[in-house]
C-alpha cells in the first residue's frame, strides 16, 4: 500500500529585512545622562530546504549625579526582522514549515555610586528599570496549524542597587499547506521592545541598565569607558557574547504519497536449445527468430491533489431527520423525552471552524488514491438550550489531525468499503472509571460491501473538549489542547455508527425527561462520496466520524453519562 514519504522542500530566501533603527551612544547634559541602542541582524547558515538567523541587540542607559538637580533617560529597541521565502513542493503534496525560535539574554541594573566616574560627586543610586516583551510573530502562506509564533513573556527589572534576571525562550510553530509544483511566496515577521531607563537626582546616580541581547553598548559616562558596566560580557552571570540573542531557524519539508518499490523481477531462465528438426526429403525452412519486444515504462501518474470540506451550519431542532441538510452531531444519551420530545441533536445548529484540509496522491492501477488530511484543524458546535451547566452559551470542540500511523484512500472507480464502526464495552454505571481509548473499538473500511465510486476513508487524531460560558474553541495551537487525550478515529463517506454496550446511564429527571435506558446505546449516519472526475469541488461531499464520550459531565441534576455520537461535516450549499 502507498505510503507518506517525506522529502525536502526547496526553500529559497528572497529578502531580509531589519526595521529596527539603531541609536548611537548620546549624551543628555541635563542630568549627565547616556543612552545607546545597537543592533545586528545576520545569516547564520542557509540549505536548501532551510535557513537560519540571529539577532543581536543592546539597549543600554546610565545617569550620573548632577548638584543643579537630577535627570533621567530612556533607550528602546523596537526589535523588527522579516524574511520573504519561495517554497516549492510537488503539486499535490503536503508541505510543512517548521519555525523555531529561540531567545535569550539578561536584564542587568549595576549601582555605580562612589565609583569614581560620577566625579567631581558622590551619591547613593536611584532606580533604574529594564524591560522586555514577548516576541509577537506573524506569517503569510500556508496555515498555523501547531504551536505557535509567539515567544517568552514580558518581564521586567525595576529596583534600586544590582540586579540580575536572566531570560531563556524557545517556541515552535508549524505552518502547513499544499504544493503547487510551482515557488509558493511565503513571509515570516517578528517583532518586540526591549527598554532601559535610569533614573538620576540631586544627590544620586541613576544606575547602569542594560539588556543583553548579544551585543555590547559603546557608553563611556564622563568619557571613561570602564564606568559603564552592566552592558558587559561575561559581566554579570558570566555570559556567553555569542549565545546571546535571538535565534530564528526554518526548516521546510514535502509529504508524498508514493506506492512502495515493486520487487526485483526474478530472473528469466535460460532456454535449453531447441534441436533442428531432421529434414524432410523434400527439404525443410527453418522459422524466423521472433523480434524482442521492450516492455513499456509506466508513464507517471499525477496526484489528485488537494481538496477544501467546508463546514455548514446545521439544524437546531431537537430530534431533526438524518436527511436534513447541513453539519449534524447526532447523540444518544443525553437527556431527551418528556416536555422537549425526543432529543438526539448535540447542537442548536451553529458550526464554526474548518475546512477540512485534505490532499490526494495519484490514482493507483487500482483505482485508489491515497488521502489524508494535510493540516490540523479545530471545528466547533454549539450546544442547545437543554444542556446544563452552559453558563449561557458553550460548544463541542474537536482537533483533528492527520494521523500518522494509518494511511487513508478514496476509490475513484468502486469497490471499497468506506464504513466505521466504532464500539465498545462500558461496563454500566457501577463499573470503575471508563475504559482508556482503544483503537481496537474502531473498524473503518473492513466491511465487505461496495460503498461505490468515490467512496473514502481518513484517518485522523482527535482531540475533544467542551468549553463553557463561550462558544469559542480554542485554536489549533492553543496550549488547552496539550492536556487532552488523543483518540484515533476516521472520517468515512460510507455509513458511521457508535454502540456503547452497557452504558452509564446519566441519572436525573425534569417534566418526564430523562436518559435514555437503551441498551447499548447506537446512533448512525452516512455520509456521501467524492467525486474523482470533479476533484477540488467538495459541493456534494458528507463526512461522518463515530465517537463514543464515556463519563462525560453532562451537568446539574444529570450528572454523568456515556453519549454515543457520530458527528457530520457537510460543506456549504
Amino acid at each position: 500500500m502507498p505510503v507518506p514519504t517525506t522529502i525536502p522542500a526547496e526553500l529559497q530566501v528572497i529578502a531580509l529585512e531589519d526595521g529596527t533603527v539603531n541609536l548611537g551612544p548620546s549624551y543628555a547634559s541635563f542630568g549627565n545622562c547616556y543612552e545607546q541602542t545597537v543592533t545586528r541582524l545576520e545569516a547564520v547558515s542557509s540549505s536548501g530546504s532551510g535557513f537560519s538567523l540571529a539577532y543581536r541587540s543592546n539597549a543600554a542607559t546610565d545617569c550620573e549625579v548632577v548638584m543643579t538637580g537630577g535627570g533621567n533617560i530612556q533607550a528602546r529597541v523596537p526589535a523588527s526582522l522579516a524574511v520573504d521565502f519561495d517554497l516549492s513542493c510537488p503539486e499535490g503534496s503536503a508541505y510543512e514549515i517548521v519555525v523555531e525560535q529561540r531567545r535569550e539574554g539578561d536584564l542587568t541594573l549595576n549601582r555605580d555610586n562612589y565609583d569614581g566616574c560620577d566625579a567631581p560627586f558622590g551619591g547613593s543610586t536611584g532606580r533604574a528599570t529594564a524591560r522586555l516583551s514577548a516576541v509577537v510573530g506573524t506569517h503569510l502562506g500556508g496555515a498555523l496549524s501547531e504551536g505557535t509564533l509567539t515567544l517568552g513573556t514580558p518581564i521586567e527589572l525595576d529596583q534600586t542597587g544590582d540586579g540580575s534576571l536572566p531570560f531563556s525562550d524557545i517556541s515552535q510553530g508549524r505552518i502547513f499547506g499544499v504544493g503547487s509544483g510551482q515557488p509558493q511566496s511565503h513571509r515570516l515577521a517578528f517583532a518586540w521592545e526591549s527598554m532601559c531607563e535610569s533614573r538620576g537626582g540631586s544627590w544620586d546616580t541613576g544606575a547602569e541598565c542594560s539588556v543583553r541581547l548579544g551585543l555590547e553598548s559603546d557608553i563611556r559616562p564622563n568619557g571613561i569607558p570602564g564606568c559603564m558596566q552592566a552592558d558587559d560580557y561575561p559581566g554579570v552571570g558570566d555570559r556567553d557574547v555569542n549565545m546571546d540573542g535571538y535565534f530564528l531557524t526554518v526548516e521546510a519539508r514535502c509529504e508524498i504519497l508514493l506506492a512502495p518499490p515493486a520487487p526485483s523481477p526474478s530472473p528469466r531462465p535460460t532456454p535449453a536449445p531447441t534441436s533442428a528438426p531432421t529434414p524432410s526429403p523434400e527439404g525443410w525452412v527453418p522459422s524466423p527468430t521472433p523480434t524482442a519486444v521492450a516492455t513499456p515504462s509506466p508513464t507517471p501518474r499525477e496526484p489528485l491533489g488537494d481538496i477544501q470540506v467546508g463546514v455548514a451550519d446545521g439544524s437546531d431542532a431537537y430530534c431533526p431527520a438524518n436527511s436534513a441538510g447541513g453539519s449534524f452531531l447526532k447523540t444518544q444519551g443525553n437527556p431527551t423525552g418528556g416536555v422537549p420530545g425526543e432529543v438526539c441533536n448535540g447542537t442548536n445548529g451553529n458550526f464554526a471552524g474548518g475546512p477540512l484540509f485534505l490532499a490526494a496522491g495519484p490514482v493507483a492501477l487500482t483505482g485508489r488514491a491515497d488521502l489524508i488530511l494535510a493540516a490540523p484543524v479545530v471545528i466547533g458546535a454549539g450546544l442547545n438550550s437543554q444542556t446544563p451547566g452552559c453558563g449561557g452559551s458553550c460548544a463541542a470542540c474537536w482537533r483533528f489531525s492527520d494521523d500518522l500511523s494509518r494511511l487513508g484512500f478514496v476509490d475513484c472507480d468502486g469497490g471499497s468499503n468506506a464504513d466505521a464502526t466504532l464500539v465498545v464495552d462500558s461496563n454500566g454505571s457501577e463499573a470503575p472509571p471508563a475504559p482508556s481509548y482503544d483503537v481496537a473499538w474502531l473498524q473503518a473500511g473492513a466491511a465487505a460491501s461496495d460503498s461505490g465510486p468515490g467512496a473514502a476513508v481518513i484517518y485522523v487524531a482527535a482531540q475533544r473538549l467542551r468549553v463553557n460560558g463561550t462558544s469559542l474553541c480554542p485554536a489549533q495551537d492553543d496550549p488547552a489542547w496539550a492536556t487532552v487525550d488523543t483518540e484515533s478515529l476516521a472520517f468515512v463517506t460510507g455509513r458511521a455508527s457508535s454502540t456503547i454496550a452497557e452504558p452509564r446511564r446519566c441519572s436525573g429527571s425534569l417534566f418526564g425527561t430523562s436518559c435514555s435506558s437503551n441498551n447499548p446505546y447506537e446512533v448512525a449516519l452516512t455520509g456521501n462520496n467524492f467525486s474523482c472526475a470533479s476533484w477540488g469541488d467538495a459541493s456534494g461531499v458528507r463526512l461522518v466520524v463515530p465517537v463514543a464520550n464515556l463519563d462525560e459531565t453532562i451537568g446539574g441534576s444529570w450528572g454523568t453519562g456515556d453519549i454515543a455520537q457520530v458527528l457530520r461535516v457537510t460543506p456549504e450549499g
